[in-house]
Formats: structure tokens, sequence, C-alpha cells
């Protein structure tokens, strides 16, 4: 009897200790259709989900962006999987789908002061507009006048679209508004596809093709939403603002693309009183 007790209280304590407990992640992004299994819910940026939740991915895309307090952020996603090549919907618990988010800050700043240098700005990846992009371009390399100019190339409705880019002095402006627009109407960028972005010299009467891209337009509302969260986490860890900002970017630049240091800062610092540091 006395061994039966000792069991039953040994076991109680074991249970109810940290070590078994569920760990606690808020949801800051999902990508695609993730179905909460059992409540059969759509995950949605801002749930809170343990990590005993079994989730269903509706296709091998599916991904979600999470934070726990504690542990920091992790991504949610079947890549890897034996199943994904097999099945169009996967479903498993939270801890099994686990892996540390990267961490790594891939950004564009400083001037472009040659072709390699613009080349490799606009390449490597999906290609993240946050309002608008403003990029400092050498002047003797690249003039830009009303007969020297860049411009972006895309296809909408099977037609093929020239965009000339707007500038300031020697700074080039990429504006969502006026680039992606049709007969005066304004279109989704995700309708659109081979972009490229081009120089034009009037003088030569040529073309300098610099580089085919992927721009990324997110909506502004979500977005704010997802990062609010995300510093809100980071600061209950007590992050400094440095630490928080790379994180951040290093969160866009995972789900979202490659953004623009200088116009990331900027509307961090407007946005959500993060300052500039970097």
């Amino acid at each position: 009897m006395m061994k039966t007790f000792f069991f039953i209280i040994t076991s109680l304590i074991l249970f109810s200790s940290p070590l078994f407990s569920s760990d606690i992640y808020y949801v800051i992004h999902v990508k695609d259709t993730i179905i909460v299994k059992n409540t059969r819910t759509i995950l949605k940026v801002g749930d809170k989900i343990s990590s005993d939740e079994e989730l269903i991915f509706k296709s091998p895309n599916a991904a979600a962006a999470i934070i726990s307090p504690q542990k920091g952020r992790f991504t949610l996603s079947v890549c890897g999987k034996k199943t994904r090549r097999k099945y169009k919907e996967f479903a498993d618990f939270v801890k099994n789908l686990l892996m540390p988010s990267s961490s790594r800050v891939s950004t564009r700043r400083g001037e472009l002061n040659n072709f390699v240098d613009l080349r490799s700005h606009f390449t490597g990846g999906n290609y993240l507009i946050i309002k608008k992009v403003l990029l400092k371009i050498n002047a003797d390399a690249f003039p830009m006048t009303d007969t020297s100019f860049f411009y972006v190339k895309y296809t909408f409705d099977n037609e093929v679209i020239n965009k000339k880019l707007t500038f300031s002095g020697d700074t080039l402006i990429i504006d969502p508004k006026t680039l992606y627009t049709f007969e005066g109407n304004p279109i989704q960028s995700s309708r659109t596809s081979d972009t490229k972005i081009y120089y034009y010299q009037k003088k030569e009467i040529k073309s300098i093709l610099i580089a085919e891209f992927n721009p990324v337009i997110p909506d502004e509302n979500l977005l704010r939403k997802e990062c609010m969260l995300l510093i809100s986490q980071l600061k209950k860890q007590g992050k400094d603002v440095i630490s928080i900002s790379n994180e951040v970017i290093a969160f866009l630049n995972e789900f979202y693309g490659k953004p623009n240091m200088m116009d990331v800062t900027h509307w961090l610092n407007k946005t959500f009183k993060i300052k500039d540091n970097l």
C-alpha cells in the first residue's frame, strides 16, 4: 500500500513538472493553409498553440513562423519529411516539426557603384518591397536623366508591360503604386511574371539587362501585425534594439524576401520606434 502511494505521488510530481509540460508558442506568420486538427480551424497570425497540438499541412509548401517567450523563434514545416513527396497533405505534432528559424541577415545596403553591384542587388531570391525602395546609384556609372534611365519589364495577362522607374538625383525609386498599373488601374504583383530590370541609354539606343528578379509586396497591415507580435515577444526576452532589428530582418528574409536595409530599418523606426542603429 505504501509503495503504491509513493508511486502515485512520484508520478504526479514528475508529470506536473516543467519537464513534462507543453511549451506554448505564438504564431507570427502562416504560409498557405495549416489546420489545427483538434478544432478544425485554420491556423492564423496571433494564435497560441502548444507543442502537443496536432496540425494538418494542406500542401507540401505550407509553413508557419512561431515564437516561444522562453525558447525563441522557430519554423514549422514538413520540409525534409519523407511523406512530403508522397502526399498532398501531412499531419504531425508541433513538437515533431520544430526547426530553428534562420538567423541569417541577408540585406542590401550602401551605394550601388557598378553593374556587378546592381546585378547582385536584384538577384538571389525574392525581392522584398515595403512601401517603396530607394536605391542610391553611382551617377558616374549609371546617370539618370530623361534619356538615360532604369525601367522594369514584366508580363501581365499575356501582355508585356514596360514601366519607367522614377528617380530623384542619384536615387532610384521603385514604387509599387506606379510600377503595378495597367491602363491606369492598379494590378496585383502576384498576377505578373518574368520581371526584369533594365538600364536604357537613348544616345546609344540600347537597353542593358541588369537582372531578372521577383518583387514581393506584402500586405502592410498583416506585416505590421506579424512584426508587432514578434517584437513584443523579443522585448519580453530582454533583447536590445539591435538584436530586435536583426531578428525582424531575419524573419522578413526567411518568409518574404531579401530586404533593402535602409528602407526596412526606416520602416521599423517609423512604425515601431525601433531605431536605425545598424
